[in-house]
């Protein structure tokens, strides 16, 4: 069980969900049971689900959790398009919530890509994340590696570790 509250990714899909029911409330009466309703719907399930996950028990429930909050992310953001085009979001509006979702949607990617890694470096306490590789430990949980068919003390290979491990870096 983890604290979502900590996670940099559960506090800006949070605030993400803030920024939207502001630039929602000047949306059209008529969209108040339509579009607004359903991105609002959206966005809240994105936060909600990442916290839900936490509070269950092992990695997999943990992911699938993740995996809806990535697929409501994907929802939101063709509602933000939609409501651009629509004329419902001004370019500015439209641009400050696209960059903070897609930065969540980010995120959450690297979580799901690795949920076991050393989660301490996607809570608030730490760096921000500026490549995946920060998101390796040489501590891999036993269980999540053998589920993935791999030695408990070896660190799984991401796409590019080869080109990553030429340049001299460490894993």
């Amino acid at each position: 069980m983890k604290d979502y509250k900590t996670l940099v990714f559960w506090q800006k899909s949070h605030q993400f969900v803030l920024d939207l029911y502001s630039a929602t409330r000047s949306f059209p009466e008529d969209e108040r049971f339509g579009l607004i309703s359903q991105i609002r719907r959206a966005a809240v399930s994105i936060p909600s689900n990442i916290a839900e996950g936490c509070g269950r028990q092992g990695d997999a429930e943990l992911r699938r959790f993740l995996l809806i909050a990535m697929g409501s992310a994907s929802e939101v953001e063709y509602q933000l398009q939609l409501s651009k085009d629509l004329g419902y979001l001004n370019s500015n509006d439209y641009s400050k919530l696209n960059a903070e979702l897609i930065e969540t949607k980010k995120m959450l990617n690297a979580f799901i890509q690795k949920p076991t890694a050393n989660s301490q470096q996607l809570t608030a306490n730490s760096q921000p994340i500026h490549e995946i590789s920060n998101l390796l430990s040489p501590h891999v949980n036993p269980s999540f590696a053998s589920r993935l068919s791999l030695r408990p003390n070896r660190i799984p290979r991401f796409p590019g570790y080869d080109r990553y491990a030429r340049q001299g870096r460490r894993h």
